[in-house]
C-alpha cells in the first residue's frame, strides 16, 4: 500500500527535478501526509527521495518501529529534535553531497526556511503553496481498496452510534448535550474506533443556530422543544467518517417546518445528482438555487471529501470558479443546512462513495422527530 504511494511521489519528484522532499508532522505543523505515506501516526519527519527511498525520523522511535514502514528509521533525538538540523543532515545523495534542489512544506515558517538555507548554501530550497503537499493531497482524493475498508468500518461504527443516539433520545435516556457527546465518544471506543474524528458538536435548541456551536457541547438540556444538531465522526485506522443528525422535538413553528423540508429536499436533490461524471460546482449551485427561491442562503459548502483528514478533496461548493468531476474512488459528505437565530438550525449529513456501479451511501443519518 505505502510502496505504491511512495513510487507515485518519487516519480513526481523526478519530474520536478527534486532530489528529495521533506514532510513535517509536529505539534506546530500538522499534516496527514506522513501517515498516508508511511503509517506513522505521531510526530515525525519523512524524507522522500527521487530514487523512491524513504527515511522516517520519529519522535517515538519504539512506536515507529512497530507501526510504520520506511527504508530507514532514525530517532529525532539524533538531530536534537531540530528540523533544520535534520534537513541539513539528510537532504543528501548517496555520496553524501547535498542535492542541488529540494522541497520542504509550504507552511514552514520563514525563519526556519532561512536557517535551512544557511545550513545548505547553494541548494535551491522550494517552499511553495502548490507543491509536495498538494501532490499528495491529489493522491488522497482517490481511495484504494484498503482505505475503503477503513472508511467503511468507520461508517459502520458511526451507524451503530447513530442508532444508539436516536434510541437514547426516543427513550429520554440521553437528556443533555454532555450526555450525547460522552455517549458518542464512549461508544466509538467500545466499537473499536480510535476515537472521535474531530470535536463532537452537540447543540441543543438554544444553540443550534450556529454552524459550529461554541463550545462544541455544554450541559444544556435536550428535552425542550426545538431543533438540536449533532455533528460527529469516528476515526478508524486514521480514517474518519462525518455525519450530522438533527433532532426535532415537540411542536415546530412554520419557519422551522420550512427549514426542515427545504434541507430534506436539498439533501435528496444533491444525493440524486452526485453520480460519476457529475460536476461538484453544479451540484452545489442547484442546492443554492433551491434555497434562494425560498429566501434562504446556506452559509457553508454543500460537502467535502473525507479520509485521513475530515476535509479533503473533492470540495463540493458553489464559490469555486471550476468544479471537480466526481470519479470512482472519491468519498465525500453531503451536508445541506439552514440556520436562524430564533428558529435554530437544521443540517442533514451523510457520507458517500463513488463506485463503478454508481454512488453508494455509507452512513444513515437522518432528521429525527420526537413529538
Amino acid at each position: 500500500m505505502y510502496k505504491k504511494r511512495i513510487e507515485k511521489t518519487a516519480e513526481w519528484l523526478k519530474n520536478q527535478g527534486l532530489g528529495c522532499a521533506v514532510l513535517e508532522d509536529t505539534e506546530d505543523r500538522r499534516t496527514s501526509a506522513i501517515r498516508y505515506l508511511s503509517g506513522m501516526n505521531q510526530d515525525a519527519l519523512l524524507f522522500i527521495y527521487s530514487t523512491g527511498k524513504t527515511v522516517l525520523v520519529p519522535w517515538d522511535e519504539n512506536l515507529a518501529r512497530k507501526i510504520a514502514q520506511a527504508d530507514e528509521i532514525l530517532p529525532y533525538t539524533e538531530f536534537k529534535r531540530d528540523f533544520a538540523t535534520a534537513v541539513s543532515a539528510l537532504a543528501t545523495g548517496e555520496n553524501g553531497s547535498p542535492f542541488s534542489k529540494i522541497e520542504i512544506s509550504g507552511d514552514t515558517p520563514y525563519p526556519v526556511y532561512r536557517e535551512i538555507s544557511q545550513l545548505l548554501p547553494g541548494v535551491e530550497i522550494l517552499c511553495r503553496k502548490e507543491g509536495i503537499i498538494d501532490q499528495i493531497d491529489l493522491q488522497k482524493t482517490y481511495k484504494d481498496t484498503k482505505e475503503m475498508e477503513y472508511l467503511e468500518k468507520a461508517c459502520h461504527i458511526t451507524d451503530r452510534i447513530l442508532e444508539g443516539l436516536c434510541r437514547g433520545f426516543e427513550e429520554n435516556s440521553i437528556k443533555t448535550e454532555l450526555e450525547a457527546a460522552l455517549f458518542i465518544e464512549m461508544e466509538a471506543r467500545k466499537l473499536g474506533a480510535e476515537g472521535s474524528g474531530f470535536d463532537i458538536i452537540a447543540a441543543g435548541p438554544k444553540r443550534s443556530f450556529g454552524i459550529h456551536a461554541f463550545p462544541t457541547f455544554s450541559n444544556a438540556s435536550l428535552e425542550k422543544p426545538g431543533l438540536s444538531i449533532f455533528d460527529f465522526g469516528v476515526r478508524y485506522q486514521g480514517y474518519t467518517s462525518d455525519v450530522t443528525l438533527t433532532l426535532v422535538r415537540g411542536k415546530t413553528s412554520k419557519k422551522q417546518e420550512t427549514m426542515i423540508s427545504l434541507v430534506e429536499e436539498a439533501y435528496n436533490l444533491a444525493k440524486d445528482r452526485a453520480v460519476c461524471g457529475a460536476d461538484t460546482r453544479e451540484i452545489a449551485l442547484a442546492v443554492d438555487r433551491l434555497f434562494e427561491k425560498q429566501g434562504y442562503t446556506m452559509p457553508h459548502s454543500l460537502g467535502h471529501g473525507i479520509g485521513l483528514d475530515v476535509h479533503e478533496s473533492p470540495l463540493i461548493r458553489s464559490r469555486d470558479k471550476k468544479g471537480t468531476e466526481l470519479k470512482e474512488g472519491m468519498v465525500f459528505t453531503l451536508e445541506p443546512g439552514l440556520y436562524d437565530p430564533e428558529a435554530g438550525g437544521v443540517r442533514l449529513e451523510n457520507d458517500f462513495a463513488i463506485t463503478g456501479n454508481g454512488p453508494r451511501v455509507l452512513t444513515n443519518s437522518r432528521i429525527l422527530r420526537i413529538l
